[in-house]
């Protein structure tokens, strides 16, 4: 899936800085899903947070990419950020 990600990031014409304003984009829009499901906001549920929250991942992974990241270093970190992100709540469960 992460050799995909890569290929389609590749196609996407926009510079570093136009991916970071969409990556904002998406995370207002996954902010908007929430408050509407949760009843604060009033509207139809578009995409959902679910659909949101894949839009943010594949947004930030585009980003990754377009800054020379690799598919191995991607997985590389995922394992490293995924288990410092373990330990830190592991730690507040101790507190």
């Amino acid at each position: 899936m992460n050799n995909r990600i890569k290929q389609i990031s590749n196609l996407d014409p926009l510079n570093h800085w136009e991916r970071l304003a969409k990556l904002q984009e998406e995370c207002g829009e996954l902010s908007v899903e929430i408050l509407k499901k949760y009843k604060k906001k009033k509207g139809r549920i578009d995409e959902g947070p679910l659909g949101e929250s894949i839009d943010v991942i594949l947004v930030a992974c585009s980003i990754f990419f377009n800054q020379g990241g690799t598919v191995k270093q991607f997985n590389e970190l995922i394992q490293i950020k995924s288990e410092k992100w373990k330990q830190k709540h592991n730690q507040k469960k101790k507190d």
